[in-house]
């Protein structure tokens, strides 16, 4: 009995699953966020592997939590202070609409989800800060002249911490709202799409790939890809 077969850059195998994935993608119950539960990460620091950050720390904390174990905090001091996400092959979403989602815990702090595409920005409403976990949700029909697609999460006043779980983002007219996030297919376009070295590649500290040319598997450090 022959073993199972071996994708490599030429193999039925590969190119199956690279259809796989290029299809799953535009399902809106997949999440195009990678870690958007915020459970991942593997930074000394504890900020959430995918997610970068301006202005502030971005840390995975316990205090609040809507789903699993953790949630995204913030603790801003100024209204650009915010936690994002640049998706992986914005591209094939030019003139896609797009629609992202997110829970949100800020008793004293009015945040808002944004989706930027280098063209313009659409933003959520604001939460309420009731006290509770809120959900907030925002739709943008990508530019056909977009030159990224990032995801921010921002408040509109400085006072005091806030937290985000359960974020998602689909392609589609509205974010499922559900008691978890949809399947994560963020991070395996991410582990996939790097085989090619695409233009559209945006790598985040931690990605992984395994070459099949040259049988290593490397890891971006942040300025370079490393064999692991």
């Amino acid at each position: 009995m022959s073993g199972f077969p071996t994708a490599t850059a030429t193999s039925v195998a590969l190119t199956d699953f690279q259809n796989l994935v290029n299809n799953l993608k535009y399902n809106p119950f997949f999440n195009l966020l990678a870690n958007g539960s915020f459970e991942r990460t593997t930074h000394d620091d504890l900020q959430c592997d995918y997610w970068q950050e301006s202005g502030v720390a971005n840390l995975r904390s316990t205090t609040q939590k809507k789903f699993g174990d953790y949630a995204l905090k913030i603790s801003p001091t100024l209204i650009t202070d915010s936690a994002f996400q640049d998706v992986a092959k914005y591209a094939d979403l030019k003139g896609v609409k797009v629609s992202a989602g997110v829970w949100v815990f800020a008793p004293a702090t009015s945040v808002i989800l944004r989706i930027s595409d280098g063209v313009g920005t659409s933003d959520s409403a604001a939460n309420t800060g009731t006290g509770a976990w809120e959900w907030i949700e925002v739709s943008r029909t990508i530019d056909a002249a977009a030159t990224g697609v990032r995801i921010e999460l921002r408040p509109t006043n400085t006072a005091g911490d806030f937290y985000f779980d359960g974020a998602i983002l689909v392609c589609g007219d509205e974010a499922p709202r559900s008691s978890a996030s949809p399947v994560d297919i963020a991070q395996l376009i991410r582990h996939f799409e790097v085989l090619d070295h695409s233009p559209d590649w945006l790598p985040e500290l931690g990605d992984e790939y395994f070459n099949s040319t040259d049988g290593q598997k490397y890891t971006w450090n942040g300025t370079s890809w490393v064999i692991l």
